[in-house]
């Protein structure tokens, strides 16, 4: 009677490590049991279209330059039509500017904003502008002038933020 008492303890020893083994757990030595999980990884889809701005300089004197580059890219495989890149002028820095690349901007005085028609992007194609723009003299040393600009159109469900370029004067 006693061996078949520990026959049946083994054998329901045996079932259980076979349970765990399917269901995916394993003994530890120290009595517990620990269960393995499988992580799925969530690939995120591309955004459809990306932007990022460039500064030239993180720390700027009064009275010298800035120059910022604008970059858009359509990560889609088709045309993005209509788009608008707005820029809003940072503080610190003169209205006036010079740029290279891109159509002529509208400046937007009651927002002060530089709005610029990219027109149609190309699928993963890209439209950069760079614009140069003055710092105003006597601006306060140590202040943080920011950086920014957004596109919309295009077919976009909402506008894209770029990140922001920070810049320090010194």
């Amino acid at each position: 009677m006693k061996s078949r008492r520990i026959n049946l303890v083994v054998i329901a020893a045996l079932l259980i490590g076979l349970i765990m083994v399917l269901v995916g757990a394993t003994g530890c030595s120290n009595g517990t049991t620990t269960t393995k999980t499988t992580e799925k990884k969530v690939v995120k889809p591309a955004e459809p279209l990306t932007a990022e701005i460039k500064v030239d300089k993180t720390t700027v004197k009064a009275g010298e330059s800035l120059k910022y580059t604008l970059l858009i890219k359509n990560n889609t495989d088709k045309p993005m039509e209509g788009l608008k890149l707005k820029f809003a002028n940072p503080n610190g820095l003169d209205t006036q500017m010079s740029q290279e690349g891109g159509s002529q901007p509208a400046f937007d005085e009651a927002t002060s904003t530089w709005i610029w028609d990219a027109g149609t992007v190309n699928p993963k194609g890209s439209y950069w502008i760079t614009i140069t723009m003055q710092m105003i003299p006597g601006a306060p040393s140590g202040a943080s002038i920011s950086a920014q600009f957004t596109v919309e159109g295009g077919g976009l469900t909402s506008p894209v933020s770029s990140n922001t370029a920070a810049t320090t004067i010194s």
